[in-house]
């Protein structure tokens, strides 16, 4: 997928988030595996097409010498009686961190290595395989065992703003757009960060001001193109 189309359905997409790479690039691994096992079950079982369109993520090496990151989003819509794509990947996910998943090769997942030694050699595994198998399943255990609480780690989730602060900063702003001067009800208005968060920008009244949904958008599609390669 292009860079170009790949901007489009995140800014698209009801579920999005962007992390710095070494801040969670033992879980990307997981991230690509649990999105892979969710877009291939939700197409054995069911009639919609699901693809990269509907999830993905990507790594973005910045140019300007940045951390990198990794940026995913997700559109959370509903497949049949299944359930959202959302909820889906998000039961992958917690099932690779747990380390229990038949796709391993296990259908009563061992939780010790003697338990793990009884189950390979009754399948006919060496002890190299079974070495090389158990080290997999250990690399996908890990501390954090929802999807939730990585996604607490994202940039884009400590942007909100408190009510307070909000009604602060519309009050210095005369409830106007300072870029285009709109005023409410003309246009729905919205508190933005001046300094982006990912650039380490704070949720101070001094770093924030009023925008126009319209001008927002805008210069939230540039504020994203920041993260990705030109």
């Amino acid at each position: 997928m292009e860079i170009s189309e790949f901007k489009k359905h995140y800014q698209e997409s009801s579920i999005k988030f962007i992390w710095e790479y070494s801040a969670i690039k033992e879980y990307v691994p997981i991230i690509e595996r649990a999105i892979s096992d969710t877009v291939d079950f939700l197409q054995s079982i069911s009639d919609e097409e699901i693809d990269e369109n509907d999830i993905r993520e990507v790594i973005i090496n910045d140019k300007k010498g940045e951390p990198s990151k990794i940026i995913f989003y997700l559109k959370n819509r509903k497949i049949n009686s299944l359930g959202t794509i959302f909820s889906n990947f998000r039961e992958h996910f917690t099932t690779l961190t747990k380390g229990y998943d038949d796709k391993l090769g296990l259908s009563m997942p061992p939780r010790d290595f003697e338990q793990a030694e009884t189950f390979f050699k009754s399948i006919g595994y060496s002890d190299e395989q079974m070495k090389l198998k158990w080290d997999e399943i250990q690399s996908y255990k890990r501390k954090i065992t929802t999807f939730n609480t990585l996604a607490n780690k994202s940039l884009n989730r400590n942007r909100r703003v408190l009510p307070k602060i909000r009604f602060q900063v519309l009050s210095r702003d005369k409830f106007r757009c300072v870029l285009c001067g709109t005023t409410a009800p003309q246009a729905t208005l919205h508190v933005d960060h001046i300094t982006p968060v990912s650039k380490s920008g704070k949720n101070s009244i001094d770093n924030l001001n009023t925008l126009c949904q319209e001008c927002n958008l805008g210069k939230g599609a540039m504020a994203v193109n920041e993260w990705f390669l030109t």
